[in-house]
């Protein structure tokens, strides 16, 4: 079985759309990410083919939960937007290095190296292929922005 590693959101409020896994399909009906993951082989081809890929949930901006009624204040809209972010990093971050017994946190040297790096960059002197990022974070402000 093929499945991404995320955190399944299975609270009584979870995303209708993705269903809690904060990933759709990037197929043509954007079906929740779970109906792929778990597909057995070979009905699976197109997923380990690399075809059918995972998607950040656009109804509810990868955050697994359902989107509460429309928020007219932008202020609270990007506030939601900057907890999701903020919530994502984490859980990468969290992926990438190792919890050590006594509850610490310890990071691989080379994504310390590389993140201090570009903590002390400014965004014009970043290379173009690390801006990437960035300007993926500025689209989705921009889409909350957009809708007022």
């Amino acid at each position: 079985m093929i499945t991404e590693i995320v955190t399944i959101y299975e609270g009584p409020d979870r995303c209708k759309r993705c269903l809690g896994w904060k990933r759709i399909a990037n197929d043509e009906e954007g079906l929740p990410w779970k109906y792929w993951a778990e597909l057995p082989s070979p009905e699976n081809l197109a997923v380990v083919a690399g075809i059918i890929v995972p998607v950040e949930c656009p109804h509810c901006m990868g955050s697994g939960i359902e989107p509460k009624e429309q928020v007219d204040d932008v202020r609270e809209q990007l506030a939601a937007y900057a907890h999701t972010a903020r919530s994502g990093w984490m859980e990468y971050l969290f992926k990438q290095g190792t919890t050590n017994p006594d509850g610490s946190f310890t990071i691989r040297p080379g994504s310390v190296e590389r993140w201090a790096r570009q903590m002390r960059t400014t965004y014009w002197s970043l290379p173009e292929e690390e801006r990437k990022s960035d300007l993926a974070e500025a689209d989705q402000i921009l889409a909350i922005v957009r809708k007022q």
